[in-house]
C-alpha cells in the first residue's frame, strides 16, 4: 500500500484564541502528530515530518480490519497511563523504536487519536468508512 501524495498533518499555531463565535480548540495529547493510510491491504503511518513510522506502531495493524474503505487520518499517537491521560515518558521509549520488542507494545502501548465527525477525539475514531475528503467538510462542534 502507497499513501497518496504526501500530506502533512494539521498542526497547532501559537497566539491568542479567537473570541468570534465558530471557534473550537483541539487538546494538547502530548503525542506524536501523524498521517495514517488504511484500507483492507494494510496500514502506512507517517509523521508531521512525513517520515513512514510503521513499523515503530505495530498496534497500527488492527486498523485494516476496522475499515471498509481507504481512509487517509490526521491524529495523533499517544500513549496513555492507568486514568488515562497521556504519558509522554512513556511515549519517548517508543517513539525512537524504529521495530519495538514485543514486550513493549504490551507495557507502553499507543492509541491512535483523529477527530471524529463530531469534532471530539476518540480512540481509533474516524474509522467509520466515510468516502468524503476531509480537508474539503467543515469541522464543526455539536
Amino acid at each position: 500500500m502507497t499513501l497518496p501524495a504526501p500530506v502533512a498533518p494539521m498542526l497547532a499555531t501559537a497566539g491568542q484564541p479567537p473570541t468570534a463565535p465558530g471557534w473550537a480548540f483541539e487538546w494538547k495529547w502530548d503525542g506524536v502528530r501523524a498521517v495514517v493510510a488504511v484500507d483492507a491491504g494494510g496500514v502506512v503511518a507517517q509523521s508531521r515530518n512525513l517520515r513512514d513510522i510503521t513499523s515503530s506502531y505495530p498496534e497500527l495493524r488492527v486498523l485494516p480490519d476496522l475499515v471498509v474503505r481507504p481512509l487517509l487520518l490526521d491524529g495523533e499517537l499517544v500513549t496513555l497511563d492507568d486514568q488515562g491521560r497521556p504519558d509522554f515518558g512513556w511515549l519517548q521509549s517508543r517513539m525512537h523504536a524504529a521495530r519495538p520488542r514485543p514486550e513493549l507494545p504490551k507495557s507502553h502501548p499507543v492509541a491512535f487519536l483523529t477527530g471524529a465527525r463530531t469534532g471530539s477525539f476518540t480512540a481509533w475514531g474516524g474509522l467509520n468508512g466515510a468516502s468524503q475528503q476531509v480537508q474539503a467538510l467543515r469541522w464543526t462542534v455539536t
